[in-house]
């Protein structure tokens, strides 16, 4: 299986620490019709990236790399897409602490991971 390692700065580690805590929280809120949240894939997401509330508060245990597959990587785009859908609506305003203009970046950086692991 092809994997890759995601480089994360400080910014980028909070951004996901936000948006698996949102998804995490909120999953029972969003339709199963449009996106369908496994939080238990979310939650080990959260241990992949030591992404918890709590780890992410010590700044030292923010990793700089993260070995994922391409599986890995079209579920974290995903995610973040729906993170990125439902935060959007007037009844989910201020419950993700990532803007959309963020949000956009961190899809396309997730994308351009996945396309370094296409077959050439």
């Amino acid at each position: 299986m092809l994997t890759t390692n995601l480089r994360l700065d400080a910014e980028m580690h909070r951004w996901l620490v936000e948006v698996f805590w949102y998804l995490e929280y909120r999953a029972d809120f969003i339709d199963p019709d449009m996106f369908r949240i496994e939080v238990e894939k979310v939650r080990a997401f959260q241990q992949l990236f030591r992404a918890t509330m709590e780890e992410a508060a010590e700044a030292a245990d923010t990793p700089e790399e993260v070995e994922v597959t391409r599986d890995d990587l079209w579920w974290l785009d995903y995610y973040v897409m729906a993170a990125r859908e439902y935060s959007a609506r007037s009844t989910e305003t201020g419950l993700l602490n990532v803007d959309d203009e963020d949000l956009q970046y961190l899809q396309q950086w997730l994308s351009q991971a996945r396309d370094r692991l296409r077959p050439h």
